[in-house]
């Protein structure tokens, strides 16, 4: 079996008889995916605003905000809004209908549609389709009612943050099982005994077990480590529960709901009602904070910052734009205590202006690196 690797710079050969230029490095598609989704899971893109979202039209048409997605690790995106047009509503019962990012393997595509539901007494949500050749993603379900010429927004549920469903692009990872491999070492550690106790003799087995119990405590104290920093596979990741708007004036974000396999409670974090995070056993830990702001007319400056109860700054970033928008991120690793409380804290720098903070681009994310003894 041949080790396959890149992506590498490739030597030009020449060119070929439609004159296009060929290389010694070429990839394929299957590559590419296999390169893109072995790192990163399917969903959209939650850094851009409004990324895909899925809003009421005029009479049975939904429009779908421009952005990006990955859908079976291949990459999408629309620099534009998108418009589609419903089918007609049944005349005697509701259904519900799914906005999807559908990934078509044979015909190399990947569209915005619309999965149909069936009309019914007792209508049911269609189920999305995941195999070899066909992978569909739902932006939104939308509940069609019996003979309807309109939607409203009310009507229709956001899918995207749902990752049974849709979720957002996140890094793969998986943690690290310290248990087993603390039990690997010990059975190759027994096997290697055995094998040699046999032929030493008694005053130099004596000397062996010696060094060996010198040895345990520093063995016993990598394994509390390793413990230790397995426990960063539980991570806090909230976000608020809607959009809010502030006004000229330092402003501490209520965070509320978990999303994306992050937890509000663990054994060393919990949510607090006002938005904050307590921590419940000091060590090193790793803080993020990303932010989206719009309403922000011509060059503004907003300053974000991290911090705990006793108004240490963690990291602040001063965020630019000319489109209407702030966004931006902090963060780093910092010592926390038991007690201290983390919370995200924005400063709008033009006054008497409101500004809307985007609850789906905007979170805080905690998680472990290692424990005090």
């Amino acid at each position: 079996m041949a080790l396959i690797s890149g992506i590498f710079t490739g030597n030009y050969l020449g060119d070929d008889e439609n004159g296009l230029p060929t290389f010694d490095r070429t990839v394929d598609g299957d590559f590419l995916t296999r390169y893109i989704g072995g790192l990163f899971t399917d969903g959209v893109a939650s850094f851009l605003e409004d990324c895909f979202f899925v809003e009421a039209g005029e009479g049975l048409t939904v429009n779908i905000k421009s952005g990006m997605a990955l859908v079976g690790g291949k990459l999408c995106y629309d620099d534009n809004d998108y418009t589609l047009t419903l089918g007609d509503a049944d005349t005697t019962y509701s259904r519900y209908d799914r906005v999807v990012l559908r990934l078509d393997v044979v015909n190399r595509t990947i569209e915005i549609a619309i999965l149909q539901g069936v009309a019914s007494a007792n209508p049911y949500k269609p189920d999305l389709t995941s195999t070899t050749d066909i992978i569909e993603l739902s932006l939104a379900t939308i509940l069609r009612k019996a003979n309807e010429t309109s939607l409203t927004q009310s009507q229709i549920t956001d899918d995207r943050l749902n990752e049974n469903l849709c979720g957002v692009i996140s890094p793969r990872y998986e943690p690290i099982e310290a248990e087993t491999f603390l039990a690997q070492l010990q059975t190759s550690f027994d096997e290697w005994f055995t094998d040699v106790k046999e032929t030493l003799s008694d005053d130099a087995t004596g000397s062996l077990l010696t060094k060996i119990n010198q040895n345990i405590e520093d063995i016993e104290e990598v394994n509390t480590i390793i413990k230790n920093q397995a426990v960063n596979a539980d991570i806090i990741r909230v976000k608020m529960a809607e959009d809010i708007v502030i006004y000229d004036r330092q402003y501490s974000l209520p965070f509320a709901v978990s999303f994306n396999n992050g937890k509000t409670v663990t054994d060393w974090g919990e949510l607090q009602s006002n938005g904050t995070i307590k921590i419940l056993k000091a060590g090193e830990y790793n803080l993020r904070y990303n932010f989206y702001s719009s309403g922000v007319n011509g060059i503004s400056v907003f300053h974000v910052k991290l911090r705990n109860a006793v108004d240490f700054s963690y990291g602040e970033n001063y965020v630019y734009s000319d489109r209407d928008q702030c966004a931006g991120n902090v963060g780093g690793q910092f010592h926390l205590e038991v007690g201290e409380l983390v919370q995200a804290d924005v400063y709008p720098s033009i006054l008497d202006r409101q500004f809307r903070i985007n609850y789906a681009n905007t979170y805080l994310m905690i998680s472990p690196v290692r424990f005090d003894s």
